[in-house]
């Protein structure tokens, strides 16, 4: 199955800093599959230590940052 990855540089209120907001997602037509590989990229995605665990609206995050 084929991964998007978008990287979005978020830039800080009154800073130069920026930080990234990391998306993954796939396309597939079956519930099944969807929480499966899902599942399996989180785990993956953890045991490389590269899952923040937060939940966050892209579209919120931008806002509180301008």
């Amino acid at each position: 199955m084929r991964l998007y990855i978008e990287v979005w540089p978020i830039s800080k209120r009154a800073s130069t800093e920026i930080d990234y907001l990391v998306e993954a997602s796939f396309k597939t037509e079956s519930r099944m599959v969807a929480s499966t590989t899902h599942d399996s990229l989180i785990s993956y995605l953890q045991d490389k230590g590269w899952f923040l665990c937060q939940d966050s609206l892209k579209t919120q995050f931008i806002m509180e940052r301008y």
